[in-house]
C-alpha cells in the first residue's frame, strides 16, 4: 500500500474532534481541511498539517515545508503498514500550490528519507527538492506577496510547475468544486515537480512571464489597492512594485466573486481581522465564512461572495480609515 488521497473540494475546515471522530486512524489533514494549527494525536494517529488559522503566519512554515521537516524527523513511522509501507489516508479540500507540493512529498517519501532506517534518502542528495519546497513555501506563506523578482529563472521554473493550478483556478470546475478536475490538477502538478527536481522541467520565457505577471489596479484606498490578476504572479508583481496590502478580485459568475485580502505582514497597518469580522456580518453562512490568518483572508470557499467589488471597496476603506 501507499498514501491515498481523498479530495472534498471546498469543504470548510473541520474541528479537531470532528476529524478524530469521523475519520480512520492513520489520517492526515492538509492545509485547511481541519481548522487551526498543526497537531499530531499519538494515541489515534490523526494529524493536522496547516498554516492558516490561529497562527503567526510568517512564523509558521507552509504545509509542504512542515511535511518535509516532519518526514526527515520521523513522520513516516506511525503510518507504516504491516509491510513497512508508508500508507496514510490524506485529506484535502483544495488543489492549490501548497496542497500539490504537500501531496507530492507524501506520495514520494523515498525522495526524502529511507523509511526503513530514517536515514537521508540517496535520491535526496540532489538539493533541488529542498530548494523547490523552500521557494514555493515562501510564496504560499505570504499568499504570493513575497517580493521576488519573477524574471529570475528559478521563479519562472516554479511558475511552470504550478501553471496547471493557476490555469484551473479561473475555470468553473474549480469554482464549483468538481473533484475529478481537482485530482487531475494535483496529478499533473506532481508530474511537473518530479520533472523539475530531476532537471527535466520546463520554464516560462521572460516575455510570457511579463504577460502572466500583469495586474490591473481597479481602485486605490488608504494604503491598499484592489487589483485583478490572471494568476498569483500578478500578486507577487504588485508586491514587488511596492504594494503592501491588496484585495484581489476574481469574477465567478453573475453575482459571485472570489476575493483574497492580504498584507505583507502584521507590521503593515491594514486591519485584516476587523475586515473579516465585518464581511462575515454582511456575507457568510454558518458553515461557510470569510476566514484565514493574520496576513491573508479569503471569501467563503463554497458560496463565494455576493458583494460587488465597488461595494467591497467602500466597506474596507471605511474600516481602514476609521481604525
Amino acid at each position: 500500500m501507499s498514501a491515498e488521497l481523498h479530495i472534498i473540494p471546498g469543504q470548510p475546515g473541520l474541528k479537531k474532534e470532528e476529524f478524530i471522530r469521523g475519520y480512520p486512524g492513520g489520517s492526515i489533514a492538509l492545509d485547511g481541511f481541519v481548522y487551526g494549527p498543526s497537531w499530531f494525536n499519538e494515541a489515534t494517529v490523526h494529524e493536522n498539517v496547516n498554516h492558516h488559522e490561529e497562527v503567526d503566519r510568517l512564523g509558521t512554515y507552509s504545509t509542504a515545508q512542515q511535511i518535509i521537516m516532519k518526514m526527515r524527523m520521523g513522520m513516516a513511522l506511525p503510518y507504516l503498514d504491516d509491510g513497512g509501507n508508508f500508507s496514510p489516508q490524506v485529506y484535502v479540500n483544495d488543489c492549490d500550490q501548497d496542497v500539490c507540493a504537500s501531496w507530492f512529498l507524501l506520495a514520494n517519501p523515498h525522495l526524502i528519507v529511507n523509511p526503513d532506517d530514517m536515514s537521508m534518502a540517496a535520491e535526496y542528495r540532489n538539493p533541488e527538492l529542498s530548494r523547490f519546497v523552500d521557494v514555493a513555501g515562501r510564496l504560499d506563506t505570504t499568499a504570493g506577496m513575497y517580493p521576488y523578482d519573477l524574471l529570475q529563472k528559478e521563479l519562472r521554473d516554479i511558475s511552470w510547475v504550478f501553471s496547471p493550478y493557476q490555469d484551473f483556478r479561473r475555470t468553473m470546475d474549480y469554482c464549483k468544486g468538481v473533484e475529478p478536475a481537482y485530482r487531475a490538477v494535483i496529478e499533473e502538478v506532481g508530474e511537473r515537480i518530479m520533472c523539475h527536481i530531476l532537471g527535466e522541467g520546463g520554464t516560462i520565457g521572460i516575455p510570457e512571464m511579463r504577460r502572466i505577471a500583469h495586474y490591473d489596479t481597479l481602485a486605490t484606498g488608504s494604503g491598499w489597492s484592489m487589483i485583478t490578476a490572471e494568476r498569483q504572479e500578478g500578486v507577487t508583481q504588485a508586491s514587488y512594485d511596492g504594494n503592501s496590502a491588496l484585495v484581489k478580485v476574481q469574477v465567478i459568475d453573475d453575482g459571485e466573486w472570489l476575493y483574497s485580502i492580504m498584507r505583507r505582514s502584521d507590521y503593515v497597518p491594514f486591519p485584516i481581522f476587523a475586515i473579516a469580522k465585518r464581511l462575515n456580518e454582511l456575507d457568510s453562512r454558518p458553515d461557510d465564512t470569510w476566514g484565514g490568518s493574520d496576513i491573508v483572508i479569503g471569501s467563503p470557499r463554497r458560496s463565494h461572495s455576493s458583494i460587488p467589488p465597488e461595494d467591497l471597496f467602500r466597506v474596507i476603506e471605511e474600516i481602514v480609515t476609521s481604525s
